[in-house]
């Protein structure tokens, strides 16, 4: 490693020290203007794609896939009934 490259990583990796004694000095009036643009954490979030996943993740015995996995099943079964009766 030659001097150079030496240089750059030590002034990429000193950035987060950098950057963190400049938030830890930036005022608390700048903090509170900035406070309606960052997210409330503790808001719940109606959100169609979380939903979504959720349903997906939630498994067959759960509330929100018990009739989608009562329909399948039915769907399979009435398959199997009509394949056994063809000739």
């Amino acid at each position: 490693m030659n001097r150079s490259q030496w240089g750059a990583c030590i002034a990429v990796g000193s950035s987060p020290l950098i950057i963190s004694a400049i938030l830890k000095l930036t005022p608390d009036i700048w903090v509170k203007k900035l406070g309606t643009v960052l997210l409330n954490e503790d808001e719940e979030v109606n959100n169609q794609l979380l939903s979504g996943w959720k349903s997906t993740q939630a498994g067959p015995d759960s509330k929100e896939n018990v009739t989608t996995y009562n329909e399948l099943a039915s769907e399979k079964s009435e398959e199997a009934d009509e394949f056994a009766q063809a000739p």
